[in-house]
C-alpha cells in the first residue's frame, strides 16, 4: 500500500476517495524537501545552479525507484550496497571529482 500511496496509485487513490489528507502529505513533504534543498544550496552544500524544484523531483523520482526496487516482492533482500550507491551517486554525482586523462592509446 505505501508503493501504491507514493505512486499515486489510480486504483488506491479512487478507492481513498482522491484523499486531501494524502494530497496535503505529499505537497507537504515535498515543500519540505525543496526548502530543505534550498537551503543546502544557499550554503554551498550543493551546487549553486541546482534548480531546488527541480532537484527535488529528481530525488523524489530517485526515492520512488529504490522504493520500488525494495518493496518489489522479487527483491525482498533489501541490498545496502545498493541503498549506498544510490545516494553516492545522488550526493556526488558520476564524474570524477577531477578530470582524469584519457587512457594512453596502444598502437600495434
Amino acid at each position: 500500500m505505501v508503493r501504491a500511496l507514493f505512486q499515486r496509485d489510480p486504483a488506491l487513490v479512487v478507492a481513498r476517495g482522491e484523499s486531501a489528507a494524502v494530497r496535503d502529505s505529499m505537497n507537504r513533504s515535498r515543500r519540505a524537501l525543496v526548502t530543505v534543498l534550498g537551503a543546502a544550496i544557499d550554503r554551498g552544500e550543493l551546487r549553486t545552479e541546482l534548480d531546488a524544484e527541480q532537484a527535488a523531483r529528481v530525488v523524489h523520482l530517485v526515492q520512488m525507484a529504490l522504493m520500488d526496487h525494495v518493496l518489489d516482492p522479487q527483491w525482498l533482500q533489501a541490498d545496502d550496497q545498493l541503498i549506498d550507491t544510490t545516494l553516492d551517486v545522488l550526493l556526488r554525482g558520476l564524474g570524477a571529482s577531477e578530470p582524469t586523462a584519457p587512457p594512453a592509446e596502444v598502437h600495434s
